[in-house]
This record gives structure tokens, C-alpha cells and sequence, in this order.
């Protein structure tokens, strides 16, 4: 994956999001909007899994790749650095030009919405008021060069009250059979979390670190409740209530 020279910001008011990929056929820019809360609400919504039984066999089916080109075809905005056709048209000036960079949409969108919860460090001493999640995020340059990898993004939130640790606990997968005993088909949908998840970020959150509007550090609530990228809202709120993994007495 490319990497260039680290801003010191995470710019969360581009108005475009460059992915550079790096394919045997050359470098491909896909360019998309400013992505907002629908489109990761419709993302999460389209999860799915299935598992499939033939006699004794369980085969288990996993929906993801659907909701990753729904999620490219609605924010990408064009793409750069295909060649033309051989009939002499720029490569987007096909009528179906999403369909034929093919699986460069899914990884393109992978790297999108590419953010995870950053590992702690050995000495982190806890803050006396705010429950502190850090993240690590892929994002472009504000000139629109390569993808920049970020680390140490910190989100401050007002420690949640039993109320919020109750709307979390509030959802569930959801497991329906279809067919007979030897060729039963489960389909089990993952709850659409993002609007729960976005608006305890919205309500929780107190300040963060490592973002930019405007070229200046983000300082005021108003900016980070319009500004931050809904991947990183719903990450930063799934580490904040994750429940940690603890060996038992035997240190097994």
C-alpha cells in the first residue's frame, strides 16, 4: 500500500477521499465523496450470514463483498489512472465503468474504511475524567497524494452510564431456518448498529486529538459531531464498550 510524508492532522473536511492502489497494471486513484452517516448505515445493514446444511455438512456463507461495492458505487465520485478503450474513449466514458474495475472496488473501499482501535501502550496512565479509545486510520493527503496511515487518534468520552451499556446490550443477531432438517439454511442478521452506535458517539464524546478542520486542530464539540467520519465514530464507540478478554485463575 502506498504511504507518503504524515501531515500532522487528520483532515476531516476534505471533500474527497483518495484510495491509491498499487496493481500490476499501475498506480489506480479512486476518488469518492465525503462519506457520511447513511452511507455506513447502509453498509451495516447489509451483513449477512448464512449457513447452509446438507446431511451432516454445515457450509457457512458470509454477505460481505455485497454491502463493500454497494458502499463504492454510492460515494465514488470518478477514477484515475485507467487507460482508454480500444475504440478510442477515456476509460469513464463507459456507461458501466464501476462494473469494470471489478474487484478494485472492494479493495478500494477496504482501505476506506480502513480504522481500527490502536494497541494501548504498557505505561498508559488513565485519565481522571474520560474514558480515552485511541485509533489508527488510513487517510490521503490534503493535496489528494497517497494513503497516509495515522496512529494515535484520541477520542475522549464522558464514561458511559449503565442507560448506555443497556442500548448496547439491547442488540442481538437475529437467526432464521429455512427448509427441512438435512438441508436446513440459517440466515443470521447482524444488527444494523451504526445509528445506536453513532449517536452515543454523538452524546459521550467530549474532545478528541489528531484531527484537523480547516487546518487547525479540532478543539469544539459543534466541529467533531459535523466533521468526524461515521467508521470512525462507530469504531471508537465499539472499543470504548468492548468487553476485554481476562485469563481465568490458572492463567490459562
Amino acid at each position: 500500500m502506498d504511504e507518503t510524508k504524515l501531515p500532522e492532522l487528520l483532515p476531516l473536511d476534505l471533500p474527497e477521499r483518495v484510495v491509491v492502489l498499487n496493481t500490476p497494471e499501475g498506480v489506480r486513484r479512486h476518488i469518492f465523496r465525503r462519506i457520511t452517516n447513511s452511507d455506513a448505515a447502509a453498509y451495516s445493514s447489509g451483513k449477512m450470514l448464512e449457513s447452509h446444511r446438507q446431511g451432516q455438512n454445515v457450509e457457512d456463507r458470509i454477505k460481505i463483498t455485497g454491502p463493500e461495492i454497494q458502499l463504492y458505487d454510492r460515494a465514488i465520485a470518478r477514477v484515475e489512472g485507467y487507460p482508454g478503450t480500444s475504440d478510442g474513449r477515456a476509460f469513464m466514458e463507459l456507461p458501466n465503468w464501476k462494473d469494470r474495475v471489478r474487484g478494485a472496488r472492494i479493495a478500494a473501499v477496504r482501505v476506506l474504511m480502513e480504522v481500527r482501535k490502536a494497541a494501548p501502550a504498557a505505561d498508559c496512565l488513565i485519565d481522571p475524567d474520560y474514558d480515552v479509545v485511541s485509533l489508527d486510520a488510513y487517510w490521503n493527503a490534503p493535496s489528494g497524494g497517497g494513503n497516509l496511515r495515522y496512529q494515535g487518534l484520541l477520542h475522549r468520552f464522558t464514561p458511559p452510564k449503565q442507560g448506555h451499556w443497556d442500548r448496547v446490550g439491547d442488540f442481538r443477531t437475529s437467526t432464521v431456518a429455512v427448509g427441512g432438517s438435512r438441508t436446513a439454511r440459517k440466515i443470521t442478521r447482524y444488527p444494523n448498529m451504526h445509528g445506536t452506535m453513532a449517536e452515543l458517539y454523538d452524546e459521550l464524546i467530549a474532545s478528541v486529538d489528531g484531527y484537523s478542520v480547516g487546518g487547525s486542530p479540532v478543539c469544539d464539540r459543534k466541529a467533531i459531531l459535523e466533521y468526524m467520519d461515521p467508521f470512525h465514530k462507530v469504531t471508537a464507540v465499539a472499543a470504548l464498550f468492548e468487553t476485554p478478554d481476562v485469563e481465568d485463575e490458572t492463567g490459562e
